[in-house]
């Protein structure tokens, strides 16, 4: 089915996908040590990906102008997944605390967190900014 869906899709889509298969790898041959980093990230990459084939036409769009690199556009649709994960409270023990596959969702916004940073697309003050607010609602729900 996504040797279909990807046949029909505009170079740009492609260009995205394929740096999602690029993060999937370095996921999966790296970072896994955990069922629940597993759980997590599989999760992330399917959400991830329906994502950016319910949204194409934009994605593709922003690709064309330059308004946004491939790369950059994964990295932020999963660190807003993964902080939207995280603030529903599903993955807490309790008000403050989250459970092993929260921790792991935290971990892949910490690392996305981190390529941004490394590709200057946000400051140091603002990535400060974003850890700040998961953490305010990781404090507050649950």
């Amino acid at each position: 089915m996504d040797f279909i869906k990807k046949l029909f899709e505009t170079k740009e889509t492609n260009l995205i996908l394929s740096e999602l298969e690029n993060l999937d790898y370095f996921f999966q041959s790296d970072l896994i040590n955990s069922f629940e980093f597993t759980y997590a990230w599989d999760y992330t990459y399917k959400q991830t990906k329906k994502k950016i084939y319910k949204n194409s036409k934009i994605l593709s769009k922003e690709v064309r102008e330059r308004v946004s690199k491939p790369n950059v556009i994964v990295f932020n649709l999963i660190a807003t997944f993964t902080s939207g994960e995280i603030s529903t409270g599903n993955h807490h023990i309790y008000r403050g605390i989250l459970n092993p596959t929260g921790k792991a969702f935290k971990n892949i916004f910490y690392i996305v967190l981190k390529k941004l940073k490394e590709l200057e697309v946000y400051s140091d003050e603002e990535i400060k900014d974003f850890k700040e607010d998961l953490e305010e609602y990781i404090k507050t729900v649950g």
